[in-house]
């Protein structure tokens, strides 16, 4: 960069820009959202738990910082609009990282996912980045507008120094100049698909364009432009939004903290510290002030394969250096999903592209909520809410967990959101899908279908019917599993109840094995065959009452049954005891 450049002394200069820049910052927080829980939920959990709990717990933070993000926008005015056209970017989105661009993408959990986490949670540039050029400012800011707990910090976003009984916020914003830019990044900004803003400043007659190094530095120019137009406008002439659009802690509780409601500059720059104090973190400290890992650092775990230890013991760890105990992580124990999946992938897949057009209608039902909680309506973030929540959970798995029929991999959702069906799942029947499974797996699951009263697509949804298959013929052994499965299929297609049940389950040796194949899915449990079963057709080893898989708890059908979900396996949300059951039509395919 030519050394006669005159930077900018600030960015934001008025509401409109401020309130531009906090609709982006909604847009920023939500983006990792699709690429965190993709990620997360195509890992088998017997094997990577420990990796799918850090990125399932850095989204929740995701959440609290989109919610502050909102309290933000509507404390100057602002309508956070989670339902703009493209909000929801295209995957794979662009985000920048310094002198470069990457993509953020829909994918299973691998390297090169934690990578792009990395790169998403960076912290600042280090003071030898050559092509760094900083925003420098230095602004008085009056001691009733500093949160104490800032004070404290040893290393905060923003450094401040007394000024007699005031204080002084010293600024410092990484910027690198457009003809500084790799190629792709400088390709990505001049299609406009960037999702940071840019600055403009001045080279001799013509002004240059000036990009943020990192979301972090994009945190730093909303910090300054709060500081200064309060200043040039007054607090009063700045903070007018309504405070009953506000979110507090009341209305908004999750794993990721607790918000708080956002009235005047003080309340402002900690919702913003908070913010990016949980995000990245910095180069040289891998805690914030609360002594919680900071995003970055988390990923760094998996990718290190070691936890960082507890600052409270040690001291805690060097950044980039975790010595605590080891972190399991079997990057092939995941499933095979198709990256960045398309609606057109699944064309020809009928059951496929109608579950990932309701998903995509789903998700869009959440986004209206939140977007009508975040204008006015906070009571709206309440069990009902939670519960949705967990039903994109389900929905995300049962995808993620089913074939693409003639592929090597698997369904995932696509976030496309102009491409939905805006209607209940549960309102309407739901049909088989096509399997490529072997057919004696085919059949099994066919018959647990009959058995269950659930649908193919959710049975192989849980993620069990393969494992379910092994565990029963496993016990009873492949003969009586192939004369079960053959008295099945020897049945007509949509068998009459009398006859599956004088062919099944009155069937002297495979009633009593179909009804641990419906207790199986229902309880996650094997229980032990009758004691005049095992006289008359022979005990098994394995024939022992026990929970073949312990994870399996969470996926049982009792709890979805009664409207409900497994105790102590899966929150139903703040007063969820207040809502009635909810009605569960049968399948079609079970009638």
């Amino acid at each position: 960069m030519p050394d006669t450049i005159q930077l900018p002394s600030t960015v934001i200069t008025d509401i409109d820009q401020l309130q531009a820049y906090l609709q982006v910052a909604l847009q920023l927080e939500h983006a990792t959202l699709p690429p965190y829980l993709t990620t997360a939920y195509s890992a088998r959990i017997e094997a990577n738990k420990p990796a799918i709990d850090i990125i399932r717990a850095v989204g929740k933070e995701e959440m609290l910082h989109l919610t502050l993000a909102a309290n933000l926008l509507n404390a100057v005015g602002g309508q956070p609009n989670l339902n703009a056209p493209d909000f929801v970017p295209k995957f794979p989105a662009h985000l920048p990282t310094g002198q470069n661009d990457f993509r953020v993408g829909l994918e299973r959990l691998s390297e090169h996912a934690i990578d792009i986490f990395l790169a998403i949670e960076r912290p600042t540039p280090p003071e030898t980045a050559s092509v760094v050029q900083y925003i420098t400012r230095t602004v008085p800011i009056a001691a009733r507008h500093v949160d104490p707990a800032l004070l404290k910090d040893n290393d905060p976003m923003v450094p401040i120094t007394p000024d007699g009984e005031n204080y002084l916020l010293h600024y410092q914003i990484a910027t690198v100049a457009h003809a500084d830019l790799s190629d792709r990044r400088r390709e990505t900004s001049e299609a406009g698909v960037s999702l940071l803003p840019h600055v403009m400043a001045q080279d001799g007659p013509a002004p240059i364009t000036l990009h943020y190094w990192s979301i972090g530095e994009f945190y730093k120019a909303i910090h300054l432009g709060f500081v200064e137009l309060c200043h040039t406008l007054g607090e009063k002439a700045l903070f007018t939004g309504a405070k009953k659009r506000q979110v507090g802690s009341t209305a908004y509780f999750s794993g990721g903290g607790q918000s708080m409601e956002v009235t005047g500059l003080r309340s402002a720059l900690a919702a913003i510290d908070l913010i990016a104090g949980q995000g990245e973190g910095n180069n040289s400290s891998v805690y914030d002030k609360e002594g919680e890992i900071a995003h970055y650092y988390r990923f760094d775990q998996i990718k290190k394969r070691r936890y960082y230890r507890n600052p409270d013991e040690h001291g805690g760890d060097r950044a980039g250096d975790p010595q605590g105990g080891r972190l399991a992580v079997d990057m092939d124990q995941v499933y095979p999903i198709r990256a960045n999946a398309k609606l057109a992938d699944y064309a020809g897949h009928p059951e496929l592209e109608r579950r990932a057009l309701l998903f995509n209608g789903q998700y869009r039902r959440f986004l209206a909520r939140l977007t009508r909680a975040f204008n006015g309506e906070p009571e709206l973030l309440d069990a009902k809410f939670y519960l949705e929540m967990f039903n994109i959970k389900d929905a995300m798995q049962a995808l993620i967990r089913n074939p693409i029929p003639g592929t090597a991999e698997n369904a995932a959702p696509t976030f496309e959101m102009d491409k939905f069906i805006d209607e209940d799942e549960t309102s309407e029947a739901t049909h088989g899908m096509e399997s490529t499974t072997e057919d004696r797996l085919e059949n099994f699951l066919q018959l647990s279908v009959q058995l269950c009263g659930i649908t193919h697509f959710d049975l192989t949804g849980t993620g069990y019917g393969k494992d379910y298959f092994a565990t029963v013929e496993e016990i009873v052994g492949t003969p009586l599993m192939q004369r079960l499965l053959d008295a099945f299929v020897g049945l007509p297609p949509t068998p009459a109840p009398a006859s599956f049940q004088a062919a099944i389950l009155n069937h002297p040796e495979f009633g009593p094995v179909a009804r641990n194949i419906i207790k199986l899915w229902y309880t996650a449990t094997w229980f032990q065959l009758p004691t005049t079963w095992r006289d008359n057709f022979g005990a098994r080893a394995r024939d022992q009452s026990h929970v073949p898989y312990p994870y399996a708890y969470a996926k049982s059908l009792l709890g979805p049954a009664v409207g409900a979900h497994p105790a102590g396996a899966k929150p139903s949300g703040h007063q969820s005891w207040a809502l009635p059951p909810m009605p569960l039509p049968v399948p079609e395919e079970c009638l």
